[in-house]
């Protein structure tokens, strides 16, 4: 309302204006009439004593001109102001149209959503996965908050996972400014407090390596059992070296359970004095395996390839084993 209250009073100042400037140009036709007849007088008195002499009248202004073109064709001078105001009608009226097609467009043309590539940190890629999973997990520690892994991984186990699913657990540090890393072999013995002789620890390729968790599928109903969970933490390395592997492993065996006592992630478990590792054949494979007291939960290696797969229950191992080796 106020926009055409604005717009009116300056039509009415502009028409005020425009009637101000035909009275002056009738005022300016008026004179030049007077003067016009005054010369014709002139002339019918004085004798004519030769010729004429010629007469001359100032030629009107360019814009005086262009009023007395609109005024003889009946159309009115449109004032300064008029035409600014026109103009920025105009300019509103191209910028609106601009705006709605363009919003239009979009509508019609919604830009295709980006798809999130594995985020790089301090030049590191997303380690590559050793087998397919059925989801990834991810935990973030501060440097110094490294050995609180071990209680993350706990957190982790207690989860709902669905029976005969693997995921993946991705592992980060944090340094002071910022950067994420992940976590090397080294860091992951590290931090969970384990321990694997030299001899063996560098004979493996230290950034490839992948730790899951696996459900279960068959639960036993001894509480003993149910306070072991169903959730199995695991380990698969790509080893650099293969030579003589397994008997390495083989004198590992001696000191294996109470090296790897963090992979059952802090339930009480009391190892023999005396234990031995046994033999166990599955789909042209050894698995060494050493059983717990429940049958249910066991410390398991086996080589796949040049893989060396770590596992705390039998039913895990044999699972994988069908992953990576599929019936043909």
């Amino acid at each position: 309302e106020r926009k055409r209250a604005h717009l009116q009073e300056k039509l009415m100042q502009e028409k005020g204006e425009r009637e101000l400037a035909e009275r002056k140009l009738a005022e300016e036709m008026e004179r030049q009439e007077q003067l016009k007849k005054q010369l014709q007088e002139t002339t019918a008195v004085s004798p004519p004593p030769g010729p004429q002499p010629a007469q001359y009248q100032m030629a009107p202004s360019h814009e005086e001109d262009t009023v007395f073109f609109l005024k003889k064709r009946g159309l009115n001078f449109p004032s300064a102001k008029t035409v600014e105001l026109i103009g920025a009608i105009f300019f509103i009226v191209l910028i609106s149209s601009g705006l709605v097609y363009w919003l239009g467009w979009k509508r019609l043309h919604p830009s295709t959503p980006s798809v999130e590539q594995p985020s790089t940190q301090s030049g590191q890629v997303l380690p590559a996965a050793l087998f397919s999973v059925n989801e990834t997990l991810s935990v973030s520690l501060q440097i110094g908050q490294k050995k609180m892994l071990f209680q993350e991984l706990e957190k982790i186990s207690e989860r709902n996972q669905a029976p005969g699913t693997f995921a993946r657990i991705l592992v980060k540090f944090v340094s002071e400014d910022g950067t994420q890393n992940y976590a090397s072999l080294g860091d992951l013995i590290d931090s969970l407090q384990t321990a694997f002789p030299s001899e063996i620890l560098n004979s493996l390729d230290k950034n490839n390596y992948m730790l899951f968790l696996y459900a279960q599928r068959n639960l036993p109903s001894s509480p003993f059992a149910i306070s072991l969970g169903k959730n199995k933490l695991g380990l698969i390395v790509t080893m650099a070296k293969k030579e003589n592997m397994a008997q390495k492993f083989l004198s590992w065996e001696k000191t294996m359970p109470q090296d790897l006592d963090a992979l059952f992630l802090g339930k009480k478990i009391s190892f023999p004095t005396q234990y031995q590792f046994s033999d166990i054949p599955y789909r042209e494979m050894l698995i060494r395996t050493f059983d717990m007291p429940d049958q249910f939960s066991s410390l398991n290696y086996t080589f796949s390839d040049n893989k060396i797969i770590i596992t705390t229950s039998l039913e895990t191992t044999e699972t994988l084993i069908d992953k990576l080796t599929p019936q043909r």
